[in-house]
């Protein structure tokens, strides 16, 4: 290879690996942590305007928006329990569902670092 196409390679490396890192990094919303009794107290008040459970008793929601900033929240507890369905039910709110994917720490690994170590081998091999 020529010099100059070296160099056009080395920039294409360079850019797909920094749009290969911008794509892995998350950037989730900021959640405010609160505690269980915290939570069900704003359901009880009507200012909980979404919730979701999630495995093992996570609960993801969001306030309305004239209480805490509307603010998404966080927290732990009993998503089995029917007593709290029933009480966001009496209060307008209708909980969601999710499921984690459940991948493990070898395949999360290798789905954010691979592209990245196939372009730094690429990029070691040609230049």
């Amino acid at each position: 290879m020529k010099s100059s196409q070296k160099t056009v390679f080395a920039w294409l490396i360079l850019v797909m690996m920094t749009v290969a890192l911008l794509q892995t990094a998350k950037v989730n919303p900021l959640e405010k942590k609160i505690q269980f009794p915290q939570f069900i107290e704003a359901v009880k008040q009507n200012q909980v305007e979404q919730v979701t459970f999630k495995e093992r008793g996570r609960i993801h929601g969001k306030f309305k928006a004239d209480y805490e900033s509307g603010v998404n929240f966080e927290t732990v507890g009993d998503t089995s329990s029917e007593f709290y369905t029933k009480l966001l039910s009496e209060h307008g709110v209708t909980p969601n569902y999710e499921i984690d994917g459940g991948n493990s720490l070898a395949v999360q690994l290798l789905i954010s670092w691979g592209p990245m170590i196939v372009l730094g081998v690429l990029l070691i091999f040609f230049l």
